[in-house]
């Protein structure tokens, strides 16, 4: 049973005064108001839990255990060589059912048009995709929150197994959140940059998942039912000359971009909303954004 009466003492100890008031959106001066009258709102134990939700977890886990069916191919498509980070993740994330597709070349939108390709020919039901330059929740918090040295990094969020994660939802298109490689950075899903989302995530990952028209392909799942329902209801995608197929190592344009302000991933979510299918971004799962440092949520703020 979750004793609320102890969670402020418990979320002090961890965090700290100003964290814990910067997360309950109240000054440090209401803050101490709270704890000399032992009266802290049942608002702010909610702020609290849903930046970090550990308790919660240890009466009942945030996803229940999933077991996949059949094997998964587990893809990342790279124009570069991959990040060392991303690699040791991925290494973590593996397990018998799943099978590692890792794909090179210069012009990333060809290399995932080729992975694509690869995927539809293996038969298999799911993919997961992910960026050569992110880090995900791979199962073992200690070892993430190390790597992205990122301390504060609540537990339960950093010991998510992604591929897992996503999976519980059974949702045919789902991602992670993340930010591009700068501070401040902009969130790479729709609505991710709304002011109000952008709070949100600021104050780390959270216990839900949201309906988007677009996601950054750093991190996704997608069930092969997406690839076949987008080159039926939009054929025009098929590379036509039997030449440039055998050249190119694919059938069909997936990743074309569909003009010059829309990169290839955005332009895939396109195809595939125009496909019949809806797309998710889990803000349970936050991946660091791998450089010389490692982005995450809190250099939202």
């Amino acid at each position: 049973m979750l004793d609320l009466k102890a969670l402020p003492k418990r979320y002090l100890e961890q965090l700290g005064r100003e964290r814990v008031a910067e997360i309950a959106g109240v000054s440090t001066g209401v803050l101490s108001m709270w704890i000399s009258r032992g009266n802290f709102p049942v608002d702010a134990l909610d702020k609290l839990l849903a930046f970090d939700p550990t308790p919660i977890h240890e009466v009942r886990p945030l996803y229940p255990p999933t077991k996949l069916e059949k094997v998964m191919s587990v893809i990342v498509p790279s124009a570069l060589p991959p990040d060392a980070k991303n690699t040791a993740c991925i290494t973590r994330m593996l397990d018998k059912d799943m099978a590692l597709e890792p794909e090179s070349f210069n012009s990333l939108y060809h290399t995932r048009n080729r992975a694509a390709h690869k995927f539809l020919e293996s038969g298999r039901e799911w993919s997961f995709w992910s960026d050569s330059d992110m880090v995900h929740p791979c199962g073992d918090a200690a070892w993430f929150k190390r790597t992205i040295n990122k301390p504060e990094f609540p537990d339960v969020y950093a010991g998510l197994h992604t591929i897992y994660r996503l999976f519980s939802h059974k949702k045919k298109f789902v991602s992670v959140w993340y930010i591009a490689k700068e501070k401040r950075g902009e969130v790479e899903f729709q609505g991710g940059n709304d002011i109000a989302m952008k709070q949100l995530l600021a104050r780390g990952p959270s216990n839900q998942i949201r309906k988007t028209d677009w996601v950054g392909f750093g991190g996704v799942l997608i069930h092969r039912e997406v690839f076949t329902d987008i080159i039926k209801t939009q054929p025009n995608g098929t590379v036509k000359l039997p030449q440039m197929r055998s050249r190119l190592r694919y059938d069909y344009g997936f990743f074309n971009p569909i003009d010059a302000d829309f990169g290839d991933d955005i332009s895939f979510c396109h195809r595939a909303r125009e496909a019949g299918h809806e797309i998710y971004v889990d803000l349970a799962v936050n991946s660091a954004h791998a450089g010389s440092y490692c982005y995450s949520y809190d250099d939202l703020r």
